[in-house]
């Protein structure tokens, strides 16, 4: 299973982790293809922003893509959480 989060802001990095708001948290099995991971979360995020980042949180301060099949994204070792985030895409102008 992953605990997928929909985060309300577009910001890049956190100085810590009570910065970061959520608007949502799903839960989805891991074993889907990232096809289906992605219309699951369409069909179950109310308000899923039209552009998004797919990120994960490293080391609690830095949010980073992530762009695999969801089936690799099992915590393990130093990742430790199988946490995903949607982060609004980031105007990078």
């Amino acid at each position: 299973m992953i605990k997928v989060s929909v985060l309300k802001q577009d910001i890049a990095v956190y100085r810590c982790t009570q910065e970061i708001l959520v608007t949502c948290t799903v839960v989805l099995q891991d074993t889907m293809s990232r096809e289906e991971f992605l219309q699951a979360l369409r069909d179950k995020v109310q308000f899923m922003p039209e552009a998004f980042d797919l990120c994960r949180l490293i080391g609690r301060r830095f949010i980073v893509l992530v762009d695999v099949c969801p089936r690799d994204l099992r915590g393990r070792g130093t990742m430790g959480r199988s946490n995903l985030y949607i982060r609004p895409k980031v105007d990078e102008h």
